[in-house]
This record gives structure tokens, sequence and C-alpha cells, in this order.
């Protein structure tokens, strides 16, 4: 037994190594030890073009066999469902990590010195910001804490007060009371709804993104839900304001969503309080604006980036579109002409197509005529009406609040029991939008049609985001999960130094 003494060591370590063997061969190795979530894609109704959706995401397929001439062309196996069909998935969707608060804003990171890319995402109940990688083995790194008090850092307390502002709840209120009764109820209604399918407000960060244009390109800029602005994240961690106020000097009232331009602008969302109840069709909704040139706004020192937390951002805003109750998600188009925003509304769970720049000159004197012929019309009416509550509707707030349209409205699947509302967005190279809404992620094609949906039962998704990697990331409130798909995000190019010419 004596000589054999040197080798204790071996009898304990080998079955170790035998174990990990087995892992790495088996086809549970461990890139691919996460626990799926969903195994199919739904289509619903008319024609699903399985050919063009197995182009985003992978199907899986079976041999037809042969007709005696040739093999035949492999087919889609799929089983009915209600309303549509199954298909499923070569690569599901998967957990990747768990325990969190209420996760949104997933961000696609690349770092030039690692060479490699990583994701980020807001944990806004926790008030953090977390990282997470595979690295560039097969093991992988998995989470850490990339940034505390990602949404405030001043006070709590004070993070956790809505705003107080004359124009946006009292004024609010008091276009809410003019309006009909039939109005008020709507608007009583949906916000209680609301409360019931959104998570509770937070004082942490929310939506955020890699600016990718400008002269400082890879700096992350963070919608702070308790601070209520948006600030960009210097190289030596200070926090540069970017937008704090509206053009009436209220201070925003918790940014949820942020795209930027090719030219240096961003389009960002923030929506009304879920305790605020006004009637939308006055314009009184949450804000989509768009702040001009944004990556030009010079940073300020470390020592300055406390004292900012109670400073007044110099931003040039353009109010967009006024119509959406809660402004949600935020995606410029492939072709940079168009932003896209959902309305997490539970009464109008929509995706709207907002035009960024007005029309030719002629085509707005000829639109702005015609808009001057109607409102006079309607003022016509008003006043050979005997009724005491006919009044001409108001001017439009937002820029773009008469040539919006909606390219896709997902209420009906809210009705037929799906859980959800519309949140976060993401364009493909194709141009069609991935869509957190209800049941899970609805592909919807630049002319609105459904394309399909992942569905993830009871795990309300929030937010998605293309990596590099070849996956599409989703976030629920307390999961991120992520699926392989076929595709890569749109990537929008810097031409801030083309800034005087806006037209593509």
């Amino acid at each position: 037994m004596g000589k054999y003494e040197g080798f204790a060591w071996l009898i304990l370590f080998l079955p170790t190594v035998i174990y990990y063997i087995r892992r790495l061969t088996h086809e549970d190795t461990f890139l691919e030890r996460y626990r799926p979530i969903s195994t199919y894609m739904e289509v619903y109704g008319g024609d699903p073009s399985l050919e063009t959706l197995n182009t985003l995401v992978h199907l899986k397929q079976e041999s037809s066999g042969s007709d005696g001439n040739g093999k035949l062309p492999d087919r889609f196996p799929f089983e009915k469902s209600d309303g549509g069909i199954r298909i499923p998935l070569v690569h599901p969707a998967e957990v990747v990590l768990q325990g969190f608060v209420s996760v949104s804003g997933p961000t696609w990171v690349h770092d030039e010195e690692l060479g490699r890319g990583y994701l980020l995402f807001s944990d806004g109940g926790a008030n953090r910001i977390w990282r997470w990688e595979v690295g560039g083995g097969p093991i992988t790194i998995g989470r850490t804490l990339h940034m505390e008090k990602s949404g405030c850092r001043s006070n709590a307390t004070l993070c956790s007060q809505p705003t107080t502002s004359s124009s946006s709840s009292s004024s609010s209120s008091s276009s809410s009371s003019s309006s009909s009764s039939s109005s008020s109820s709507s608007s009583s209604s949906s916000s209680s709804s609301s409360s019931s399918l959104q998570p509770p407000p937070t004082i942490g960060s929310s939506g955020m993104s890699v600016a990718k244009v400008g002269p400082e390109p890879h700096l992350l800029v963070v919608c702070e839900q308790g601070e209520k602005r948006i600030v960009r994240i210097e190289t030596d961690g200070a926090r540069t304001p970017l937008v704090t106020h509206d053009n009436d000097g209220n201070r925003l009232h918790a940014p949820k969503s942020l795209a930027f331009t090719p030219f240096g602008d961003f389009v960002f969302t923030d929506p009304l309080p879920q305790d605020v109840v006004v009637g939308i069709e006055n314009g009184d909704g949450g804000g989509v604006w768009k702040v001009h040139e944004a990556v030009h706004v010079p940073p300020i020192p470390a020592s300055q980036s406390r004292a900012a937390h109670f400073q007044k951002a110099n931003a040039t805003l353009e109010l967009l579109y006024s119509k959406l109750r809660y402004p949600s998600g935020v995606a410029l188009s492939h072709d940079y002409n168009f932003v896209y925003v959902s309305d997490a509304d539970p009464e109008n769970l929509v995706i709207v197509k907002i035009p960024l720049e007005e029309e030719e000159e002629e085509d707005s004197r000829e639109e702005e005529d015609s808009h001057e012929e109607d409102s006079h019309e309607e003022e016509r009416e008003c006043i050979n009406d005997d009724s005491s509550t006919c009044t001409p509707p108001p001017p439009p707030k937002g820029l773009m609040d008469t040539t919006t349209s909606i390219l896709f409205d997902a209420t009906s699947l809210s009705a037929s029991g799906r859980a959800g509302v519309m949140g976060g967005l993401a364009i493909d190279e194709h141009g069609n939008i991935w869509a957190a809404g209800p049941g899970g992620v609805l592909i919807v094609s630049p002319t609105g049609d459904l394309l399909g949906c992942v569905p993830t039962g009871m795990e309300v998704v929030t937010d998605v985001a293309f990596g590099a990697d070849g996956y599409l990331y989703l976030t629920t409130h307390t999961k991120l999960l992520r699926m392989k798909v076929q595709v890569k995000g749109v990537v929008v190019p810097n031409l801030v130094t083309k800034k005087n010419n806006k037209k593509i």
C-alpha cells in the first residue's frame, strides 16, 4: 500500500474529472444549462409565412421523405392552438438569471479592449444596473454589479415623490373634469387596470443606451426614474444631466426609454404617473420628446456630479407626440426616418409610428390649411349647436400629433387572456419590430402585420434587445431571458458630422 500513497489524490480527483467530461460531452453543456421557458412559436390566423419566419428564428423542421423522384422540401411540424398554430423552436427561450425586483432596459455594449461584448440591464426596484457576460471561453463569467444607485443618488424619499408641477396633474385634472363623464370613467378604469398590470413605480434606472454616435460613442446614457432625468455616464463616473425638465419648466415624470438617431439627437418617453387620471384626446398624455444634439452637451467634472442632481439641464426639447397615456418602449426605424413607440395603457395597447422630421414645406402648408379648415368648420358647428358643452377642439400639442399613425394594435391579444402590456421595442436589420407585449415577444412587420409570438406564459415580458452574440435578450419583472435568433439588430450609423443635413 505504501508505494500507492502518493496517488491518493488521484483517487479523489478522478471522479470529478470524469463527471465534468460527461457534462461536456452531453448536450447539457456549460453553455446550454439554462432552463427553457418557451419551446415554440405561435402564429395567429392568416398566412403564417413560415419560410419568412424561419429567417428570423430557428423553427424546427422535419424531412418530408421522397416522392421517388427526389427528396421533398422539409416541412414545419405544427399543432393547432387557439386562433392559430404552434411551431416548435430549435433554440427555445431560456432563463439566464432570476431573483430581481423590476428588470428592464437590456442594452448590449461592445468592449473594444476585451474584443467582446456584454449585456447591461436595470433592476429598477433594487436601484442597480447589472452586467452579464459569457466571457471568452467555455465558462460563463456571469453576473457582476455594474452600477449602484443607478436611478437615485440624492435621497430615496425625495426620489419616490411624484412630480409636482402646475401643468401635469393640475392642468390634466381640469382637462379631465371638463371632458365628458364617459371619458372620465374610461380614464379611471384604465388607470386602475393599469396599476394591476404594470410593476409599481421604481426609483432605480429604467431604459438606457450606448450613444454609438458623436465624439464619445461608447458612453452610457441612462433614464433615472428616481431623479426624474436622463444622464450620461462619463469615463470618470460623473453623471452629466442631458434633460431634467420639459419646455414648461416642469420636472420629468419618470423617463422610461430612449433611442438615439444617427445625428446625435435622441427620443425618449416620459409616461404619466399611474395615479394621474386624464383624458388623452386633448393631448394631455405622457410625452414623446426629442432632444436635439444631445451628444454635444459638454461633460461635467466628477466634483460637480452631486450638485448637478438639483440643477436644470440646458436641453433643446421638442414634443413629438402627446396622445399616449403611458408611452413606454421607443425604437428607431431601420430607415432612420421614424420612431416606433409603444403604449402600456391597457385600454390602448398600440405601437405608433412617429415621423422624426416634418414634411416638405409645400406639403406641410397644404396640411396646415386643411387642418385650419377642419378647425373652422368644427367651430362653426359649435356655434350653431345649442348644447352648452360644445367647445372647439384644442390645437395639437405635439409636433407630430396630426401625422402619427397607429402601426399595430395588440388590444385583442390582451382581451383573449394573454398576460402583459406593451413594453420595450427592438428593430432587426429587416425593419421588423420585436416588442414586449401581451403573451410574450411579438414580431411585427414594418407594415404592421403580426408575424408571430414567442409566448412566455404568465412571465410578463417588459423589454427586449438584440445582442451581438446572436441572441435576443428579454426581461421580465424578475428574470433575464435570451433566445437564439437568425437576425441582427439594426445598426445606427454615426452621422453627427453631417448634422446640418438631416435627410438620409
